[in-house]
């Protein structure tokens, strides 16, 4: 029997990600993905806009998936999308070190340092006829 004789088969590289919401930001969804690029490009073509806040490779993604849905289900969003928890930055060092633990885990991919300290925003300035700017830029 030659070695020809069986296809090779191509492993797939899996991952789990934390994504947090930029609208929502208590809000993240923690999934699992075969292509993170796609997958960020698909959950931003919905309603609310998401970035990676956590992504790492793993030897069997639907079972680290699985293992951090059940250990985290109390800290689930009551909806009906089962990958969207809670997040803030206690909960985000508790889900990636969990994640990190699991025995499937293979490495780091990505890691957002501090994606929980508050950007200001620049605040509308008084026009002389007592509008802000932003608002006479609305028009």
């Amino acid at each position: 029997m030659s070695k020809n004789d069986f296809s090779e088969e191509v492993q797939t590289k899996q991952y789990v990600y934390i994504a947090q919401s930029l609208q929502y930001a208590s809000f993240g969804k923690i999934d699992l993905t075969d292509n993170y690029n796609s997958r960020i490009k698909a959950l931003n073509k919905q309603e609310n806009i998401y970035r990676y806040v956590f992504i790492c490779e793993v030897r069997d993604m639907a079972l680290v998936d699985y293992d951090t849905r059940a250990k985290f289900w109390d800290y689930k969003v009551d909806n009906d999308e089962v990958d969207v928890f809670f997040l803030n930055e206690y909960l985000f060092e508790m889900y990636v070190e969990f994640i990190r633990s699991h025995p499937l885990f293979v490495n780091e991919v990505f890691i957002m340092k501090n994606p929980f300290i508050e950007q200001k925003v620049k605040e509308a300035t008084p026009s002389s006829e007592g509008e802000t700017s932003q608002q006479m830029s609305l028009f």
